[in-house]
C-alpha cells in the first residue's frame, strides 16, 4: 500500500513512521511512504507558501501553486484518493480505516497556519477527515495518525489478524485485560480461565469481558439495533410504521430489516427472495436508520433463533430488540427453539389503539424469562395480503420505486 504524504513538515511525519512496526514494514515492501516538500515547488524566489488572506483576518493562508505543483510532481499510474486533514472533515474511526485500506494509493495533504485556499481542495481533495473535535497547528501528527492506524491493517505487517481484531474499537468494542508473567503480583492474580489452557473457554471469557469493559468505560460505542424480520411480500408503509414506532419507543440507533430467505410457514408461491430483497431496499434507501439485511438470502429455510444468533456473532457490540406485531406475539411460543429463542430476549411489541397486547407479553416473560417493551403507532389498514390482491387499487401503500419494481417485474 501506496502513502504520498504533501506536508511542510516532512522530518515530523517521517520520525514517527520510520520506526518499529511501521518502519519494518516498509523495508518488507509492505508499505511505500513518501513524503514531499511543498515548499520545494514554490516558485517563489523565498519559497513562501502561504500569504494573507483575501477580506482580512488573522493568521496567513497556504497558497494553491506550491501544493497543486506538489501534487502533480507525484508519479502513478491513475489517480490516487486524495485526503486533506481538517477539523472540517468526518472525524476518523477504526471503521473508516477498514474503508480506506481498499485503496491502493492515498495521498494525503497536510494543512498549516489558518488553512489552505479552498480552491486547491476543490481541484484535488476527494474528502476531508478529522481527528477529532479539537485543532491542531498542522495535518503531521493526524496524517502519521491515519497511516498507523491504515497501514496496522495491511495484511503482513502485524503477524496475524489476531493481533489487531481482537483490539479496541475493531469490532465496536474495547479490548479485553491483558496479563503477563509473574500469575501474582501485589496481590493481584490472573484469572484462572488465562491459566487453563482451554482455548474455547479463554475465547468465550475475552469476548465477555471486551462487552462488560465497553458498558463500563464506553457505553455510547453499544448500539441499540432493533430486529424487524417477516416475508416482506411486498414490503409497505405499514412496515415502515412499525420500523419507526420501535425506533422511537426505545430510541433505537437503528432497525435491520430481515426478509426471510425461504419462509419456513409459507406455503404458497412467493416471489424469489432476491426480489423481495430488492424490494425492501428500495422501500427504506432513503432512511439512514432502517436498514435492509441480506443474511438469511441464500441461506434456505431460516428461524429465528439462528438468525439473531448470527447477527450477534457479526454484531458483538449491539443489543438487539426482536420487533414483532402485537397480533404475532401469541405465537412466539410455537417458533422452533421457543425455549432458547425467548430466553432473555429483548422484544418490542408494537400494537395498536384498542388492542389489548398486555396478556400476552407477561405470558412471554413469566413463561420464558424474556423482556417485553411495548410501542404503539398510528393504525394502517393495509396488509401485504390486500396489496397482492390488488396492486392498482392499494398502490397508494407502496414505495413508488417499490410499486414500479413491482410492474417491472410483473409480480403478483
Amino acid at each position: 500500500m501506496r502513502f504520498d504524504v504533501l506536508t511542510l513538515f516532512p522530518d515530523t511525519v517521517r520520525c514517527m513512521l520510520d520506526d518499529s512496526i511501521i518502519g519494518r514494514a516498509q523495508k518488507a515492501g509492505l508499505l511505500q511512504i513518501n513524503t514531499i516538500q511543498i515548499r520545494d515547488y514554490s516558485t517563489n524566489k523565498h519559497g513562501n507558501t502561504d500569504d494573507y488572506p483575501y477580506g482580512g483576518g488573522a493568521g496567513m493562508v497556504m497558497q494553491p501553486q506550491p501544493v497543486y505543483n506538489a501534487f502533480k510532481s507525484i508519479e502513478c499510474e491513475s489517480k490516487p484518493h486524495v485526503i486533506y486533514m481538517s477539523p472540517q472533515g468526518r472525524v476518523f474511526n477504526q471503521a473508516k480505516a477498514k474503508e480506506l485500506l481498499t485503496y491502493e494509493h492515498i495521498v494525503i495533504l497536510c494543512g498549516h497556519y489558518e488553512g489552505m485556499d479552498e480552491r486547491i481542495i476543490e481541484e484535488i481533495v476527494d474528502e476531508e477527515i478529522s481527528m477529532g473535535d479539537y485543532v491542531l497547528t498542522g495535518g503531521e501528527l493526524p496524517a502519521a495518525t491515519l497511516i498507523d492506524c491504515v497501514s496496522r491493517l495491511v495484511p503482513g505487517v502485524l503477524a496475524g489478524e489476531e493481533s489487531y481484531e481482537n483490539e479496541s474499537h475493531y469490532n465496536g468494542l474495547l479490548e479485553y485485560p491483558q496479563y503477563t508473567r509473574p500469575p501474582e503480583y501485589l496481590g493481584r492474580k490472573v484469572p484462572d480461565v488465562l491459566l487453563s489452557g482451554h482455548h474455547e473457554n479463554i475465547k468465550k471469557w475475552r469476548l465477555e469481558q471486551m462487552k462488560k469493559r465497553t458498558k463500563e468505560k464506553r457505553p455510547d460505542m453499544i448500539k441499540k439495533i432493533g430486529v424487524l424480520g417477516g416475508t416482506f411480500n411486498p414490503v409497505h408503509i405499514g412496515h415502515t410504521s412499525i420500523a419507526q414506532a420501535a425506533i422511537n419507543s426505545l430510541k433505537l440507533d437503528y432497525v435491520l430489516v430481515v426478509p426471510n430467505g425461504d419462509p419456513p410457514h409459507k406455503d404458497d408461491d412467493i416471489p424469489s427472495e432476491d426480489h423481495r430483497y430488492n424490494m425492501t431496499c428500495l422501500a427504506f434507501e432513503e432512511f439512514d436508520n432502517i436498514i435492509p439485511s441480506n443474511i438469511e438470502i441464500g441461506q434456505g429455510v431460516c428461524y429465528t433463533v439462528n438468525t439473531l444468533n448470527k447477527l450477534r456473532e457479526q454484531m458483538p457490540y449491539g443489543e438487539f430488540y426482536y420487533i414483532i406485531g402485537g397480533d404475532n406475539m401469541r405465537y412466539m411460543s410455537r417458533w422452533k427453539k421457543a425455549d432458547k429463542l425467548l430466553k432473555n430476549l429483548d422484544i418490542i411489541c408494537i400494537g395498536r389503539k384498542g388492542y389489548d397486547i398486555k396478556k400476552d407479553g407477561d405470558y412471554i416473560e413469566k413463561r420464558f424469562g424474556a423482556r417485553v417493551y411495548y410501542a404503539e403507532m398510528e393504525p394502517v389498514d393495509i396488509s401485504s395480503t390486500m396489496i397482492r390482491s390488488d396492486v392498482e387499487k392499494y398502490k397508494e401503500f407502496l414505495n413508488p420505486k417499490v410499486y414500479d419494481y413491482i410492474k417491472e417485474n410483473s409480480l403478483y
